[in-house]
């Protein structure tokens, strides 16, 4: 792409930029689980400490753009929720907090007085949890500072390894459960994992590849007119056929029932300049007739195939969705504290739902989130929500390679909020810089012009063209001129 191109950057931003690619490559290898690969998730959370502490110094050293400021506030506010559920409270205080009555009557049966305590019952899961935002924060904050180049280079990277991995777990399917390519012995024996231990966590990272494999040849390939170039389509088309393989070999419906949706997106981030603008309120409409529709086929996909029904009632990650909501509402309004839900969870399901397997998460983020942050959790997802549908419809409205990033960006955050629902993709330091870095991109770059200001069209630059001011009382005359026809034999 030549329109993307603004100028040296400093040695300070390149370098944030080939930090910001390492952090991808590495979390994609090493931070591929939740529960194994302990020593691997803390040297990418080093990692992203150290990337981290870079981008807060070069943000510090340039003038923050108006838009960076709220999302840079929220992610502060992300970062120090659970470090404020550390903060020790009197024993007379804190037990007074719903849900600590239990405890607090077991200290008063052992004749003991209540210690000082936090607001999160597992102070070892609320420090964690800290430590587990690094790769994603750090992604964040080191990308909102690289221009459109850097940008360009961590999502070819991204790319590669996401390939790489899609066709590891081509050759684990190939070689059968007992491959020794498999790199986690808690894992899915008979699907394609790739460097994950979890099917869906490796279908996450295919959807999340396919809208950076379309900003990456949009760039490779571009084409003035708007279209795609015929060698980005044949291209995309390939790599989407091998993420589409792949995904029906992981096995996860949730990566199953995405996949299209996210090759619909990609189709229209290809397609973005010959869309019509639409405004505001056409595009919510817009989306909530795409929401009844989408509602409407679901339930009749459903009411068509009862089996598929029992099947779902009958699914321990279901069935107990109504009394994590319970006790959600029961520990209002700060919740059980983060990495507690496990254990809230085996004291309050139903003896009748036992099974030999148990749930070590809601596989529902949402729903867990809110039992362990109780209302300051949901005030900031709330927010954040607010924020991406914002910039969300910016992006779309953005010209050039820097929109197209943008695109790229609404469609990796949206994919990974829609798996949350029913699932926990970003409870790895994978997902979790991969989400990061759709977040960065959503945001515009130092050298990037605001959305508003029209720029000159010039070589490779988009955007409508300025008349030059004319002093008052100017007369402007047309000329025609008529253009000459080569006589008859010449």
């Amino acid at each position: 792409m030549r329109d993307y191109h603004i100028g040296a950057s400093p040695l300070p931003t390149r370098a944030l930029g080939g930090l910001a690619a390492l952090l991808a490559a590495v979390a994609i290898v090493f931070a591929g689980a939740t529960r194994e690969g302990e020593l691997l998730n803390a040297g990418v959370r080093i990692l992203a400490l150290v990337i981290l502490l870079f981008g807060a110094f070069r943000l510090s050293r340039i003038d923050l753009r108006a838009e960076w400021k709220r999302p840079l506030l929220l992610a502060a506010a992300i970062a120090l929720l659970p470090l404020l559920q550390l903060v020790p409270l009197p024993g007379f205080l804190w037990t007074l907090l719903p849900g600590r009555g239990e405890i607090a009557a077991i200290y008063e049966a052992a004749g003991m007085a209540a210690p000082w305590h936090g607001l999160g019952l597992n102070p070892e899961g609320s420090l964690n949890a800290a430590f587990a935002l690094l790769p994603g924060l750090a992604m964040f904050v080191a990308l909102m500072t690289v221009e459109t180049r850097g940008r360009l280079l961590t999502a070819l990277v991204a790319v590669a390894f996401a390939v790489a991995g899609t066709l590891l777990g081509l050759a684990q399917v190939a070689e059968g459960p007992e491959s020794a390519l498999r790199f986690y012995e808690t894992t899915n024996p008979t699907s394609a994992v790739g460097f994950f231990s979890n099917r869906n966590h490796q279908a996450s990272l295919q959807l999340v590849a396919m809208p950076l494999v379309t900003a990456v040849l949009a760039a490779a390939f571009p084409n003035r007119r708007g279209w795609p170039s015929v060698p980005a389509m044949v291209i995309a088309g390939v790599l989407l056929a091998l993420l589409a393989v792949t995904t029906v070999l992981t096995q996860s419906r949730a990566g199953i029932v995405l996949y299209p949706l996210v090759v619909a997106a990609c189709a229209l981030i290809l397609l973005r300049d010959r869309l019509p603008k639409l405004s505001g309120r056409a595009v919510l409409a817009g989306l909530a007739g795409l929401a009844v529709v989408g509602c409407l086929l679901a339930g009749g996909a459903l009411v068509a195939r009862p089996e598929l029904m029992a099947e779902l009632a009958s699914d321990p990650r279901m069935a107990g969705l109504p009394t994590i909501s319970a006790e959600a509402l029961r520990q209002l309004p700060f919740g059980t504290g983060l990495g507690t839900f496990d254990e809230i969870y085996r004291s309050r399901e139903r003896v009748e739902g036992l099974q030999s397997a148990y749930l070590n998460h809601a596989h529902n983020d949402l729903l867990e989130l809110w039992l362990e942050t109780g209302l300051p959790g949901l005030v900031l997802i709330g927010l954040f929500l607010a924020w991406y549908g914002r910039r969300t419809y910016d992006a779309w409205r953005t010209p050039g390679m820097d929109g197209v990033l943008a695109c790229a960006g609404s469609v990796i955050v949206g994919a990974l909020l829609l798996h949350s629902l029913v699932d926990y993709p970003l409870r790895t330091g994978a997902m979790s810089a991969l989400f990061g870095l759709g977040c960065a991109l959503l945001l515009p770059h130092p050298g990037q012009k605001a959305a508003a200001e029209p720029s000159a069209r010039g070589p490779g630059l988009e955007g409508p063209v300025r008349r030059p001011a004319l002093p008052d009382g100017t007369q402007v005359t047309r000329v025609r001129t008529r253009r000459r026809l080569p006589r008859s034999g010449q």
